[in-house]
């Protein structure tokens, strides 16, 4: 069991992109599933100017800026 989640932990290293993109189109097909299309696209909306007003905080640092941030 603890080499299957060292393995697990190798992989999720190796491939940040993957992993981030896995986890989103999960969360995105759940909403979608249990709330619908348009409420989905709503919430979308609101985190990408949530997102926007987040980047104006710190300063219009730059966009991958605000990425290096989350992921550290």
């Amino acid at each position: 069991m603890k080499d299957n989640s060292q393995s697990l932990s190798s992989w999720i290293n190796k491939n940040k992109g993957k992993f981030i993109g896995l986890l989103i189109g999960l969360i995105l097909g759940l909403l979608v599933l249990f709330i619908g299309i348009l409420k989905t696209i709503i919430i979308l909306i609101f985190a990408l100017i949530g997102l926007y007003l987040g980047y104006l905080w710190d300063g219009g640092k730059g966009l991958e800026n605000i990425f290096k941030k989350i992921n550290r």
